[in-house]
């Protein structure tokens, strides 16, 4: 995914491990900055010129399901909770949109909208493991990690960083939240005490996305395309 900016949005499509392209799209006029699966056969996408579009592949092609119009301002993230049919999107506008996906649909309207951030969000994460009510972690350019529960529109908790975040990703377990932030530290967050329980050295600039090991370690890349592994 990527485009160029105030021109257009591309996706590509590809095989893993052979890293061959399958599918691609320019669809978007403008940069798509996520894109996530609600099923094997379906994926969304958002992008810099405030849209979601729903896409199917099916037999070897693909097609596109629905447009969604629903942002004020360019969308940063989007996060299925796939158990529930739901679909999570946020951006510049601050706020947190609850998509349906009932039928494997996406719905044009949001069924609610959360909006306690006081900056642009900037990622988005469903918390692994099973829980009676699904858990999502958002994190924000107002130098906060919040802590929610979607499907009920409740707020749970929120933990203050001393620099903004960039990226997040969960443990294996749902134990931690790793934050990349801007300062080249991957800080981890315990979310039911909020507590930073540990500051650690990751890249020289920003973090831009961080993604769990399943041996507890965390991958990060960043600034200059910089990558290194990070081990709590």
């Amino acid at each position: 995914m990527g485009g160029a900016a105030g021109e257009y949005g591309e996706w590509k499509l590809v095989s893993w491990p052979e890293f061959e392209v399958i599918a691609s799209r320019i669809s978007h006029s403008d940069v798509i900055h996520s894109a996530v699966w609600l099923s094997d056969d379906r994926f969304v996408t958002g992008a810099a010129d405030n849209d979601l579009i729903q896409w199917q592949h099916s037999g070897g092609e693909v097609k596109e399901v629905r447009v969604v119009h629903g942002h004020s301002r360019r969308v940063l993230c989007v996060e299925a909770i796939s158990e529930q049919d739901l679909l999570v999107s946020a951006g510049i506008d601050q706020v947190l949109r609850v998509w349906s996906c009932k039928h494997g649909i996406l719905a044009e309207r949001p069924l609610r909208n959360l909006d306690n951030h006081a900056g642009a969000v900037c990622d988005l994460a469903v918390r692994p493991g099973e829980h009676a009510i699904p858990y999502l972690a958002s994190a924000s350019v107002d130098r906060t990690v919040r802590f929610w529960q979607p499907t009920i529109g409740r707020l749970l908790r929120f933990a203050r960083l001393p620099v903004e975040p960039a990226s997040i990703a969960w443990s294996h377990d749902g134990a931690r939240l790793a934050v990349g932030c801007s300062d080249g530290k991957l800080r981890i967050v315990n979310p039911n005490t909020v507590e930073i329980e540990q500051t650690l050295d990751g890249i020289e600039g920003w973090i831009f996305e961080v993604t769990a090991a399943a041996d507890g370690s965390f991958a990060i890349a960043g600034s200059g395309g910089s990558i290194a592994r990070v081990i709590p």
